[in-house]
């Protein structure tokens, strides 16, 4: 094969060449880095290694061979779906999470160490739409490793499928990894890594896992393992809206964060969004009787708000802006489930 190379500065990052007939196709390789790119491509005439220095010829000559039977980097992704998405713990990824990952059942019928139900795959849940990110690690070893470590399990609860070695594991639902594997081929990806821990609900609770079973078990908890739990459910994906989400928002009102930042109406003239939510135990005086005594609270608290009062034909009469905005979370609640009714009227 003719190679031609230029613009180059560094070559420390080297792209993923497509694949035809099960090996890789030189015709087209891509190589980028944080300060330049350069590119591959067949050429007739003597190969040409342009602007790279001694040490930079023999990198790409041993990383290249005839055939390009080899993996110059291996493309790995980690799916996500729930705290792994807002709070990596130290997990190495490139870029952003992205919403277009497979469609897997997906259910908070895990129960963790600190009491919270987590999301997991589930036999009987609904399909909900995950997430995926790449990671900054070039070794399938490794990046199973680092998220076992994050995920404060055993290696053999991560499952993965690596395209390109033809090996996989996937324990908990075995009959998804056709569709896990066809979504990783139309997004290029060589390999896909993510946490296949099962629910334990049964074993922990002595209850058959089910919505009310789910609630029930959660509002025996102390206050404080309530709040974790609440925590976990407001901050998962908006998108992962799974049966006992909906069962959660519709008796304890959990909503995810991101809805309040995308507006509510807190009556029928006033709406208010913001930049970012975030809720706060707040002490609040109770009725005038016990004065001087109050109790904690649950306090919306609102960055960047914006507060826009309307008139009963919709015309805009006023707007604000508010660096910090506090509401009573209760009453938010009240005014927006009152606002669900009507939008299904």
């Amino acid at each position: 094969m003719q190679v031609s190379i230029y613009n180059v500065v560094d070559i420390s990052n080297l792209a993923v060449a497509t694949k035809k007939g099960g090996k890789r196709d030189c015709s087209q390789l891509s190589f980028t880095s944080a300060h330049a790119s350069f590119a591959l491509h067949n050429h007739s005439g003597a190969s040409c290694f342009c602007r790279l220095n001694k040490k930079q010829k023999s990198q790409v000559s041993k990383e290249i061979n005839g055939n390009c039977e080899r993996d110059l980097f291996m493309n790995i992704a980690y799916l996500g779906w729930g705290s792994l998405v807002w709070n990596s713990r130290g997990l190495k990824v490139s870029g952003l999470w992205e919403k277009d990952g497979p469609l897997l059942p997906v259910e908070f019928a895990r129960v963790s160490n600190n009491k919270s139900l987590t999301l997991v795959l589930y036999p009987e849940a609904s399909d909900m739409q995950t997430l995926w990110v790449r990671t900054a690690l070039n070794d399938l070893k490794t990046a199973i490793q680092k998220l076992a470590t994050r995920e404060r399990t055993s290696e053999e609860n991560i499952g993965y499928v690596s395209i390109h070695e033809n090996s996989s594991r996937c324990n908990t639902i075995p009959n998804l990894l056709p569709r896990i594997v066809s979504w990783a081929k139309q997004k290029e990806l060589d390999t896909v890594i993510w946490t296949d821990l099962a629910s334990n609900f049964k074993e922990v609770t002595n209850m058959e896992f089910n919505e009310e079973n789910a609630v029930d078990y959660l509002q025996d908890l102390t206050e404080e393992d309530l709040n974790n739990a609440e925590k976990y459910v407001r901050n998962a994906p908006e998108q992962v809206e799974t049966n006992v989400r909906k069962r959660l928002k519709e008796e304890l009102g959990w909503r995810s964060l991101l809805e309040y930042q995308n507006g509510f109406w807190l009556d029928k003239n006033t709406f208010i969004k913001a930049d970012k939510a975030q809720i706060n135990m707040v002490e609040r005086k109770i009725a005038e009787s016990t004065y001087g005594k109050g109790e904690k609270a649950q306090m919306l608290i609102l960055t960047n708000a914006v507060e826009m009062t309307v008139d009963k034909n919709g015309k805009i009469l006023g707007v604000e802006t508010h660096p910090k905005f506090g509401l009573w979370l209760d009453a938010v609640n009240k005014a927006m489930k009152s606002q669900d009714k009507k939008d299904s009227a």
